[in-house]
């Protein structure tokens, strides 16, 4: 039974984790959330590649979890499981399977809270074993308390000169690194379009080109959830900085 949200339903689920574990040869998969209500079964699917033309190769599964239950093992495909007769613990795959393990009904009396389900698949191959860890809830989930928003302190741009027609870079960089992700940009300058940049990270960019000499300003906002920080660059092309030089006369 799989959930989008872990509201849905009073409840259900706190994973398993959607993660792959593996290297060229071979590797084991889990697919889906799951949801556990009371006196009703559990259905998790995985599933176990042999990659690189290896196969076919034999395998042994095994699981074991906290939840008072007996559980049953299905083949099938990625839409769900063939409720045949369960698979043997030993078997063989020539380059993929999808796993379905399928509770009996869940006791009325188990416990609530967190459950671990651990599966492990072993074959001959190097590594030899792969085993993945299905984190389960069972009974009513109280969600826990949002996390603190970490607000962004300073926003600096870097980018200043450039010739006439030459598309100039311009970087800006948020900080602290703790500030709460992801971040939205906007930048801004007169005769230049405005770019937004949303679900970026503590850096972003923007290319602009000025077909004119001149001095031009550069407005950069970025955000997040603790609010907005602002910074202006000003952008010279062909115009070198004016320096004033202040004559100094030496006492005699």
């Amino acid at each position: 039974m799989g959930v989008t949200s872990i509201a849905e339903n009073g409840v259900t689920c706190a994973g398993p984790n959607n993660f792959v574990v593996g290297f060229s040869e071979w590797l084991l998969e889990v697919s889906t959330n799951t949801a556990i209500t009371y006196t009703q079964p559990i259905t998790l699917h995985h599933g176990v590649a042999i990659e690189n033309g290896l196969g076919p190769q034999t395998v042994t599964v095994s699981y074991a979890g906290t939840l008072p239950v007996q559980w049953h093992l299905y083949g099938g495909d990625w839409v769900g499981p063939d409720l045949g007769d369960p698979l043997p613990p030993t078997f063989t795959v020539t380059d993929w399977k999808d796993l379905w393990l399928i509770s009996d009904p869940t006791p009325a009396g188990a416990p609530s809270g967190a459950h671990t389900l651990a599966f492990t698949v072993t074959t001959e191959m190097t590594p030899t074993s792969r085993w993945i860890a299905d984190n389960l809830w069972l009974g009513p989930w109280t969600p826990p308390p949002p996390a603190p928003c970490g607000a962004l302190a300073n926003l600096q741009v870097s980018g200043a000169n450039a010739a006439p027609g030459e598309a100039l870079q311009l970087t800006a960089t948020a900080s602290p690194i703790t500030a709460t992700t992801p971040y939205s940009y906007t930048w801004r300058s007169a005769g230049q379009p405005t770019a937004m940049h949303p679900y970026r990270y503590y850096t972003d960019t923007v290319t602009y080109t000025w077909p004119d000499a001149g001095v031009y300003t550069v407005t950069v906002a970025v955000e997040n959830c603790g609010g907005v920080r602002t910074a202006v660059q000003t952008v010279r092309v062909g115009e070198e900085e004016k320096k004033i030089f202040v004559p100094f006369a030496k006492k005699e």
